[in-house]
């Protein structure tokens, strides 16, 4: 049960337009003006063939590649947190917001400490970047 500010609803709707936006534009280019760019060719010789078979095929490892390794890599904090029960701590950068670090105890930018990241009482960790206030 997250909590958001106004600025931080504005950033969201904002990121979701974006995400549409290119969502659609790239299914549209992809599923009807590419194809579309194909019927000059009339039958495919097996050369041309060829090439987009091994084209889709290139095209579809890479996105499987980036849907897999994107996520473990932003989440790598987390992940040797857990695999070694909190004994390592990754000196990973703390998360940007427009820019500037974000101390989320205040909710504005500011520098973090290394002491801001500490547990306060009656909040919890619970995901890397996120807080929840214990009721």
């Amino acid at each position: 049960n997250a909590h958001f500010n106004e600025a931080e609803n504005a950033e969201m709707d904002h990121a979701q337009r974006t995400i549409s936006i290119w969502g659609w534009t790239l299914s549209i280019v992809l599923v009807v003006v590419w194809p579309l760019l194909t019927l000059p060719a009339g039958v495919f010789n097996k050369g041309y063939w060829t090439f987009w078979v091994v084209l889709s095929i290139i095209w579809g490892l890479s996105a499987t590649i980036a849907m897999v390794l994107l996520p473990v890599w932003d989440a790598r904090r987390s992940i040797v947190g857990v695999l070694t029960c909190g004994s390592v701590v990754l000196d990973v950068p703390e998360p940007v917001h427009g820019g500037k670090a974000v101390d989320e105890e205040r909710g504005s930018p500011a520098e973090i400490s290394s002491e801001s990241r500490s547990p306060k009482a009656g909040v919890e960790n619970v995901v890397e970047d996120s807080v929840v206030v214990d009721s």
